[in-house]
């Protein structure tokens, strides 16, 4: 049994006066779409403020990735919302549906929403949303002279209508003449077939994002995107993220790489990588790639990095028929950042990948499954003296951990970013080993374990924090962590930045407009403001807050500077008032 759309449509409908609606539901097969549901009647409740909504259908199996994220706020900011920052939380959050989320809240007309909830990221209404009509006093001025005209024009098209993504909502005939004008552009399989007589006459992209979902179908049909044609037409692009996942995974042409001369930052996901064709495209963009995004992409297996054999010199257009019988060793001297995400494929990929990057800085990792990571991490040290930063999802075993960070690094991290389920006793060990070098270290605990006093060796010994940051779903503790944290004095007496996030310091209720000023209160007394967010909720323990006061007392920490518990941020005031003597 499950309750789609229009089971629960009544529901909003007839309690008028509803604040708050949340709804979850696990079941991803419905007749109809629940978000086309909910919209065939209006809304009773219009004063609703919050809405959150979780169905199976809008979460993906995979973390997005930075260029999808990217996408989701651009998405949300044309529609006038913009994406809270959640420290240490994967997006799991379907693209492809988030236009249609807005369209039901555009049909819905709900002035008084002011915090949406789709698969727990939350979004909050900003003071004006990007549409055609906010462009208006601009496009007057085109009308002003020739000059004006045309020093505006490339500035409307290439500010507002790529960036925004308002040109989805414009014709071809409109977007046509103007498409040579276009720096920037995001193409999804649902909006492409409208736009693509169009946008294959772009000849000066820098920037271009394509993406397509198999489970997405257009007319039927799942949609195809001519990339190959629009990554030849622009050679002056230096940011491609390219999603190839159709109904297959189509196979990698190196060829349509062989003109990106200028290209920086490169992700793929949803490829057919097998015969060393991935070898071929990082060949052909080596002298200039300093970002590589690789998602879940099928044929990777050890070798496949080694490219073909090459022919011989190339004379006067013509090469002298030589054909070298050993494989070109592939060099990417000036990527600095790799995000690795093939979890399905073999580890000794990735530790052959970083062979090839002598100046790689930052290593993001993503592993969910058990897997022996000896070789990776001896390919880090040996071959990457200059790593120092480092981001890891973990679901591996003890052993395996503390191996992989006591030998990927000689001259030790600066930056650690780690999600892990391994014992906290394991997870602390890992973690000193870098303990002289850190100065900026984040850690997500969705587990038992790491309570205060499992905590602290981290911050006695990390001498050289800058920012610290620490999450934990778990909430049952033998003794509360800030008492914990108050037995020993701090090592990192320069720490700047310090984000705690322990479960019994939400509630699940948002705070009254009284309870919310006595925390501003206690937070000013204590030399401290809360930095306020527009039309955020806030959800906040107020009675723990003087313990955490007594925590920063106790520690003495000069340097502090910023706060967060829980989402909520603070920054240090100039002053604090004492108590009279």
């Amino acid at each position: 049994m499950t309750m789609d759309g229009r089971t629960f449509l009544p529901l909003l409908v007839e309690c008028t006066k509803l604040k708050r609606f949340a709804f979850k539901s696990n079941f991803d097969k419905f007749e109809t779409n629940p978000l086309e549901a909910l919209k065939q009647e209006k809304w009773g409740c219009r004063g609703l403020e919050v809405l959150d909504l979780h169905f199976d259908f809008l979460e993906r199996s995979k973390p997005l990735t930075e260029e999808s994220e990217q996408e989701v706020r651009g998405i949300a900011l044309a529609a006038g919302w913009e994406m809270v920052p959640l420290s240490f939380r994967y997006y799991m959050l379907k693209v492809t549906h988030l236009p249609k989320v807005f369209e039901l809240l555009e049909f819905q007309a709900l002035d008084g929403l002011r915090i949406l909830i789709l698969e727990d990221i939350p979004f909050r209404r900003i003071e004006q949303s990007l549409k055609q009509s906010d462009l208006t006093p601009l496009c007057r001025c085109l009308r002003v002279s020739k000059f004006w005209y045309y020093t505006l024009l490339p500035i409307l098209w290439y500010g507002h209508w790529t960036e925004n993504r308002v040109i989805t909502n414009l014709p071809s005939e409109v977007v046509g003449p103007h498409c040579h004008l276009l720096k920037a552009l995001q193409v999804q399989d649902y909006d492409f077939p409208r736009i693509k007589s169009a946008i294959l006459g772009c000849t000066n992209l820098v920037e271009l994002s394509v993406h397509v979902d198999k489970d997405e179908q257009i007319n039927g049909q799942t949609g195809r995107l001519p990339e190959s044609q629009l990554l030849r037409s622009n050679p002056l692009l230096k940011r491609l993220t390219w999603n190839g996942e159709y109904p297959e995974d189509p196979r990698l042409n190196p060829q349509d790489f062989v003109g990106l001369r200028n290209l920086e930052s490169l992700s793929m996901y949803g490829w057919d990588c097998s015969d060393g064709r991935l070898a071929g495209v990082l060949g052909a963009v080596s002298g200039t790639l300093k970002k590589l995004t690789l998602g879940i992409n099928t044929g990777l297996k050890p070798g496949c990095f080694s490219l073909a054999p090459s022919r011989g010199d190339v004379c006067q257009g013509k090469d002298n028929g030589a054909v070298s019988t050993e494989q070109t060793v592939l060099r990417l001297g000036r990527l600095e950042e790799v995000s690795w995400g093939c979890d399905y494929t073999s580890i000794d990929c990735a530790a052959e990948l970083v062979r090839f990057c002598p100046n790689l800085k930052a290593l993001e990792l993503a592993l969910h499954h058990k897997k022996d990571l000896v070789g990776l991490a001896e390919s880090l040290r040996i071959h990457c003296p200059y790593l120092d930063s480092m981001k890891v999802g973990f679901h591996l075993e003890s052993n395996t951990f503390k191996t992989f960070f006591r030998r990927c690094s000689t001259s030790g991290l600066h930056t650690l970013d780690v999600t892990s389920d391994v014992s906290e006793d394991d997870l602390i060990s890992g973690i000193l080993h870098h303990a002289s070098t850190l100065k900026d270290l984040r850690v997500f605990r969705n587990m038992e374990g790491m309570d205060g006093v499992t905590l602290l060796p981290l911050l006695v010994e990390c001498t050289k924090l800058k920012r610290f940051a620490f999450e934990s779903n778990f909430d049952n503790f033998e003794m509360n962590p800030l008492e914990a944290l108050k037995q020993e004095k701090w090592g990192c007496r320069g720490l700047e930045e310090l984000d705690l996030h322990f479960d019994f310091l939400d509630i699940w209720e948002s705070l009254t407009e009284t309870n919310e000023q006595e925390l501003i209160g206690m937070a000013f007394a204590a030399g401290w403001e809360m930095v306020p967010l527009s039309y955020w909720h806030y959800e906040f323990n107020v009675t723990h807050l003087p313990k955490v006061f007594e925590l920063l007392e106790v520690q003495g920490l000069e340097e502090l500077r910023r706060l967060v518990l829980s989402e909520i941020p603070f920054r240090r005031t100039t002053r604090r008032i004492k108590h009279c003597d």
